[in-house]
């Protein structure tokens, strides 16, 4: 009794078993992917990618079980999509090989089973681009050779077409392979301009084309400074500007005009010149030189074989003292030009004088004979500062060669030797001349130093006051945008008063030596 209920339970589940089965066959065969009925799933357009050289690469991911095929299409610009591709199921990447360089172009994706197909996938858009190289420079490397550089900015150029006109138009002189981005152009003519440009390119395109204007470059030696050693050696030092110089030629002029007076080889910057009369006038220029051709000359500077002597660009002589460390001129600067030799405005009128914001010069009480060698000229802080044309910018210097306009920091380094050398309380009074101050307020002129009185020229009415009461001197350090420090010593002082004013003002200068 007990074996038959237990057969008839088994039974029972194998017919409920066998009827569920049966239902899910019938629930399968129910699932019809051709019928436009049935919604496909759209695939993930995953990237679109430029390949060499006007192609396309579009990757999708897969979303739909039932997929039989995918159906690329894409767009030009604002265009309408239209289908480029069809392929199976079990491929999801298609290569469009019917670009256009510089076009841009969107992409969709959509499966396929039968003639049900699925809404478009996601859109991703790329522009065919073939970028030019950028950046293109050049640098002469002999009187007869220029290099070329620029930078690669593809990542498929086979090469780059490097092309010249030397005045007939373009043709093309050389090119390299992928990644080299530098090329030798060799055979010139000195001093003749070359047009250049260079282009990526590959077998089948090529970039725009980058340009550039150039001629073979031999510059001058620059910061040509010349230091009297002793009274009868002047040391000469300068800047090589050249890569392929073999050596450079010193020129000297001492009254009668240049001459040569010697040679160094490649890459020596100095020159000794021996041999000298003792407070004798020197001008040196110099340049460099090729076996075939010579740059142009260096600034010619002016100097003195006077070991405690220096000369500016006028021909003014100075003496110098040292104090401590430093050597400073002896004497207050009366250049009327820059280093260069542009002239410095002359501003006589006081009303002018007091809407300045460019340089200028002046004398006290605009009287040329008025002791200029004895107080020297006065100027505004823009000539102090070389600043020409109001903006700002230095673009000139006023101090001689080899030496500049002390900042606030080398005058408090003198101070403070002063204080600590038996002068502490009496900084002015070492320093002051000993004769031309105000009710016997000379000083003892301990180093030789010869501070003069020479008064100032106010900012805001342009007036003189103060010769032979006052000193004024210019540091080249601003206090705030409208001020700079300066100092000033008095008639009936014994310190040095370190104190800040207008750019307008008209006072003093004392360089020191670099």
């Amino acid at each position: 009794m007990i074996k038959t209920v237990k057969y008839q339970t088994m039974l029972t589940l194998l017919m409920i078993l066998s009827l569920i089965f049966i239902d899910s066959c019938e629930e399968l065969e129910s699932v019809n992917p051709a019928d436009p009925t049935y919604t496909l799933k759209a695939p993930t357009l995953v990237s679109v990618q430029v390949i060499p050289d006007v192609q396309m690469s579009i990757t999708w991911q897969n979303n739909e079980e039932y997929s039989k095929e995918f159906v690329i299409s894409r767009k030009s610009g604002s265009g309408s999509y239209s289908v480029i591709g069809t392929v199976d199921k079990n491929i999801h990447v298609l290569t469009d090989t019917a670009c256009v360089l510089g076009t841009e172009y969107s992409y969709v994706v959509q499966s396929k089973v039968a003639s049900n197909i699925s809404a478009n996938s996601n859109s991703l858009k790329e522009a065919i681009t073939f970028q030019e190289p950028t950046n293109l420079t050049v640098n002469s490397i002999s009187d007869e050779s220029i290099r070329l550089t620029w930078t690669d900015n593809s990542p498929y150029e086979i090469g780059f077409k490097v092309e010249r006109d030397a005045g007939a138009g373009f043709v093309e002189i050389g090119t390299v392979l992928a990644d080299v981005t530098e090329y030798t152009d060799t055979g010139l003519t000195f001093g003749q301009s070359y047009d250049y440009r260079v282009a990526a390119y590959t077998s089948v395109i090529t970039s725009s084309w980058t340009t550039i204007t150039a001629a073979i470059e031999f510059p001058a030696p620059s910061d040509l400074t010349a230091i009297c050693v002793s009274d009868s050696e002047i040391q000469l030092s300068w800047t090589d500007n050249s890569e392929y110089e073999i050596g450079f030629k010193v020129e000297c002029d001492a009254g009668g005009g240049f001459v040569e007076i010697g040679t160094v080889s490649t890459d020596v910057q100095e020159f000794t010149d021996s041999g000298l009369t003792t407070y004798a006038i020197y001008s040196y220029r110099i340049r460099a030189f090729t076996a075939s051709n010579n740059s142009d000359y260096s600034v010619v500077i002016t100097t003195i074989s006077c070991a405690s002597c220096m000369v500016d660009i006028d021909g003014n002589i100075y003496e110098t003292i040292q104090i401590g460390n430093q050597i400073w001129m002896a004497e207050n600067l009366r250049v009327t030009h820059y280093r260069d030799g542009t002239q410095i405005t002359h501003e006589t009128d006081n009303t002018a004088w007091s809407e300045l914001s460019t340089e200028a010069y002046c004398i006290y009480d605009n009287n040329a004979s008025n002791e200029i060698d004895t107080y020297g000229a006065m100027y505004n802080w823009y000539a102090v500062n070389g600043d020409t044309d109001g903006d700002g910018v230095r673009d000139k210097e006023i101090a001689p060669v080899g030496w500049h306009v002390p900042i606030d920091t080398e005058w408090t380094e003198l101070e403070t030797y002063l204080s600590n050398n038996g002068h502490s309380g009496s900084e002015g009074t070492a320093l002051k001349s000993t004769m031309g101050w105000h009710l016997s307020g000379n000083g003892t002129d301990f180093y030789g130093y010869t501070a003069m009185s020479g008064g100032i020229r106010y900012n805001g009415y342009g007036d003189y006051d103060g010769m032979g009461k006052y000193g004024y001197l210019w540091s080249a350090t601003e206090y705030n945008n409208g001020s700079v420090w300066y100092r000033s010593l008095s008639y009936n002082d014994s310190g040095v008063y370190r104190g800040y004013g207008s750019k307008r003002n008209g006072i003093a200068i004392r360089c020191v030596r670099d």
